[in-house]
């Protein structure tokens, strides 16, 4: 029986060409998703060593052993100087190069002829990197310029040189202390290096920074000539102990690598578990499409198994060929599939490579990425053939007699005859287990997402009723596809045709469908509950901050901000309103009181909800929990002002100009210190449909105009941009995942269509003898398809709509009211799709059929 399995595929290997594809693109997704794992750890491997550059080992604090040992008053529990003088004092290492981090407040004025005052003020965060004072060593490589020395030199990375507009020669100042730049260094790959201002600069700078508290992350050492590093671990370890550096270790650059992966990741990898959810959804879509493709090619072959049943195979060698053929396609479709998702994770990594700030992505792969999804991806191939396999052994030896087209209709094998069986299309028994679990699901995703709001307890009560959903799939779907079919069916005889025929094998139709219904619903699910997540994320950020930006100065010295800064905003591209708050008053708690105009203050408020009625003032609960606010005036008298709560929980308090005048507030408060004088604050209302990138281009720009950090201004648009731009990405992300799984249902789609087109060759050549012309055949066939496909895509965004919705409410429901917004243009590109994937699915049949004469056709059922 080996023999004939593997002559079978030999001769027939066109009708598994297709499942031979579902299966590759099922093992390469799996394998693309072990291969993640691989990759970012040799990635951040990479990138994070390059501190390690030219040490033979890190001298490092070994924190474990410092939670568990009590700290005595002279032990030393962190690297400093000390450390440095003890590692140069053994005659073992040659170099001592320490690695550390540390923050100050950076100050850059330059000339700007376009400004105002004439010269440009940028104020941010910085952090200070002890630069190598051996070029060997560490991550800095110095472009152009040289190394920072001293006390009053440093060096800035290529792209924060370029957004400072610094350049060598420029001054600058951290924490007050004034430095020249000297150089100009390539940027850095470590990715915790990626945020901020960074700056190179001399030991002594740093310790200037850091005053009495300097501390190191690690040591990189260079060992002497001579001295071998698993040699000098165990001798510098007693050296240390000895002088009482009690908590001192001594690693590999490769095991510092390794710690500072584990650290950098949280000792966690939560990526691959998320992708491994989609790879076996992608996984459980093949092994539908399998099942389906292998019981239509044994309802298609049952002359040969009669026959071989009347030359004395019985069932046990009947039942073992189709399962030795599952066999060898599962295995050579893996191993395609391994090679395919090798192929394609390279040329990602290559092309990541060509990134700003991703030049350190490595590709790596491991063992397991490869025989796991051969594995995986053979067991699931012959488990799916299972049950063809056992109808197979149901054939008789008479029907080597019968007419083909007789024996291969009487048979429904793609899940056995319906005859027997209730119009349902299933058993009772099986029935009622669908809709016990479609029901007793369905109702507990009700209950946990709308009146006991449970994320988890929600997402598996959803997959339970999902499940019943796959398992009442063959109630439905024919019938589904019958009355669309009838409902475009009545106009031409294709049309009537191709409704026929979609429902001819009700079972084999469902199975279809179920594939492309997953799919379809779960990429609809995630867009439905990500856009009505993020609307009523957006609802929520608007109420609690109420204008898209604030912002005021933040250093004492900085000149306080005027109308004619607020003028300038409103000169920026994307910028519709910006007003200046002025202090009117100040309450009991030390709080200012804000004011502007009525009329401006409803240009740039976000909430209508928090436009100060006339004669009151608007307060967050929290901050303000009686129904009255008592303001001291400038002479040191107060006011009892009406409250009334809106927007944020701590909102600043804030009224019009109008209410301050009438309750005899001056217009801005005069302070006696003149220290104390107003620093001023401006709202300012972005445009509608800016996103992400926008929103952070306009930060930048706010801040370029009136000399704020990036990070000192807020508001809602800033939250808006952050949450949106996490939300999309996520969404793309997620539906490229499950794109996977509706491309291994179309390519079922396409085959079921392919082998029924076979099987139907003597009916579509008696067709074509009878009048039927080839145009009319290609709509024939393209009708069925598309019947089937919009069924299912219909289908599917009815259950991904609804399953988002409760997911969203379970998410949302605790803390924000749901803002229903489903995203129209994509559920109308998604059915669009589907009519797409639909018609392309038919192209290789309609080829197939259209290629084959009448009378080859006939020629070919008789035989």
């Amino acid at each position: 029986m080996q023999l004939i399995a593997l002559s079978t595929l030999k001769a027939y290997w066109r009708r598994y060409v297709a499942v031979g594809l579902a299966i590759m693109v099922g093992a390469a997704f799996l394998t693309a998703t072990l291969l993640v794992q691989s990759v970012s750890q040799a990635s951040f491997g990479n990138s994070l060593g390059e501190n390690y550059r030219g040490a033979d080992l890190v001298m490092q604090i070994d924190a474990e052993a410092l939670e568990r040992t009590p700290v005595s008053t002279d032990g030393n529990t962190a690297l400093n100087e000390t450390s440095i003088a003890f590692a140069k004092g053994t005659s073992l290492v040659s170099v001592a190069q320490p690695i550390g981090t540390s923050s100050a407040q950076l100050h850059i004025t330059q000339p700007d002829p376009a400004s105002s005052s004439g010269q440009r003020t940028v104020i941010d965060m910085a952090s200070v990197n002890i630069a190598p004072s051996n070029p060997e060593f560490g991550s800095m490589k110095i472009i152009e310029g040289k190394a920072p020395q001293g006390a009053a030199q440093v060096a800035v990375p290529e792209s924060q040189a370029a957004r400072l507009k610094l350049s060598i020669g420029d001054t600058l100042t951290l924490d007050g202390l004034s430095a020249k730049v000297t150089g100009i260094a390539a940027n850095s790959n470590d990715p915790t290096n990626s945020f901020g201002v960074q700056v190179w600069a001399d030991l002594s700078l740093v310790k200037s920074l850091q005053k009495e508290d300097l501390r190191f992350e690690a040591i990189a050492l260079k060992l002497a000539p001579g001295i071998q590093p698993s040699t000098a671990q165990g001798d510098l370890t007693s050296l240390a102990q000895h002088e009482n550096l009690t908590f001192v270790t001594f690693k590999t650059p490769e095991a510092a690598v390794k710690d500072s992966i584990a650290r950098f990741s949280g000792g966690t990898d939560v990526l691959t578990p998320v992708l491994l959810i989609f790879a076996g959804v992608a996984l459980f879509v093949m092994t539908l499409v399998v099942s389906n493709t292998f019981a239509v090619i044994v309802a298609q072959r049952t002359r040969e198994l009669g026959l071989l049943r009347t030359l004395g195979a019985d069932r046990k060698q009947v039942r073992r060929m189709v399962r030795l053929e599952a066999l060898a396609l599962g295995l050579i479709a893996s191993i395609l599939g391994v090679t395919a998702g090798m192929a394609v994770m390279f040329g990602l990594v290559t092309w990541a490579k060509t990134l700003p700030g991703a030049a350190y992505t490595t590709f790596a792969a491991n063992h397991q990425s490869i025989w796991i999804p051969v594995l995986v991806g053979t067991i699931l191939t012959v488990l799916a053939a299972g049950a063809p396999a056992r109808r197979a052994t149901n054939v008789a030896p008479l029907e080597a007699l019968r007419p083909q087209d007789m024996s291969t209709d009487s048979h429904d094998f793609a899940h056995g005859s319906n005859r027997g069986r209730p119009s349902l299309g299933l058993s009772k028994g099986t029935f009622a287990y669908g809709l016990v679990l479609f029901v007793v699901g369905t109702a507990a995703l009700v209950v946990f997402s709308v009146f006991f709001p449970n994320l988890i307890i929600a997402f598996l009560s959803g997959i339970v009723s999902l499940s019943g959903v796959v398992v009442l799939a063959p109630v439905f779907i024919p019938r589904a596809v019958g009355a669309l079919g009838r409902l475009t069916g009545r106009k031409s005889a294709p049309a009537q045709l191709a409704a026929l025929n979609a429902v001819r094998q009700p079972r084999r139709t469902s199975a279809t469908g179920t594939a492309l219904i997953i799919g379809v619903a779960l990429v609809t699910m995630f867009l439905t509950g990500g856009t009505v997540a993020k609307a009523t994320l957006d609802g929520s950020v608007s109420s609690q901050y109420p204008v898209d930006f604030s912002l005021g100065t933040v250093d004492p010295t900085q000149t306080p901000l005027t109308e004619a800064d607020a003028k300038k905003l409103t000169q920026i591209r994307g910028i519709e309103a910006a007003i200046l708050m002025q202090t009117v008053g100040i309450t009991d708690g030390s709080v200012s009181v804000l004011a502007a105009s009525a009329t401006d203050l409803a240009k740039v408020l976000n909430d209508p909800a928090t436009i100060p009625p006339q004669g009151s003032v608007v307060v967050g609960k929290e901050l303000v929990p009686g129904n009255t606010l008592d303001v001291l005036k400038t002479d040191g008298s107060s006011v009892t002002v009406p409250v009334v709560h809106a927007g944020a929980d701590y909102l600043q308090p804030m009224m019009s100009t109008e209410t301050a005048h009438a309750l005899g507030l001056t217009v801005p408060m005069k302070f006696t210190d003149p220290t104390a004088g107003d620093s001023g604050t401006i709202y300012a209302r972005a445009a509608q449909g800016l996103d992400a990138n926008s929103i952070n281009q306009l930060r930048d720009d706010i801040s370029a105009a009136v000399g704020i950090p990036p990070m000192y201004i807020g508001g809602a648009a800033m939250m808006r941009a952050s949450i949106g731009g996490a939300i999309d990405m996520l969404l793309m992300i997620v539906s490229g995942l499950l794109a996977v799984s509706i491309l291994i249902a179309v390519i079922g789609v396409s085959n079921t269509l392919s082998l029924s087109v076979i099987e139907r060759s003597q009916e579509n050549s008696l067709l074509r003898a009878l009048g039927l012309t080839t145009r009319q055949l290609r709509s024939m066939i393209a009708r069925e398809a598309l019947l089937v496909s919009v069924t299912a895509a219909v289908l599917g965004v009815l259950l991904g709509v609804g399953y988002g919705l409760a997911g969203a409410q379970a998410a949302m429901g605790s803390f924000a009211p749901l803002v229903i917004s489903l995203p129209w243009l994509m559920l109308v590109l998604v059915l669009v799709g589907a009519m797409i994937a639909g018609l392309l699915a038919a192209v290789v049949p309609i080829r197939r059929a259209v290629r084959l004469s009448p009378v080859a056709g006939m020629r070919e059922a008789v035989a």
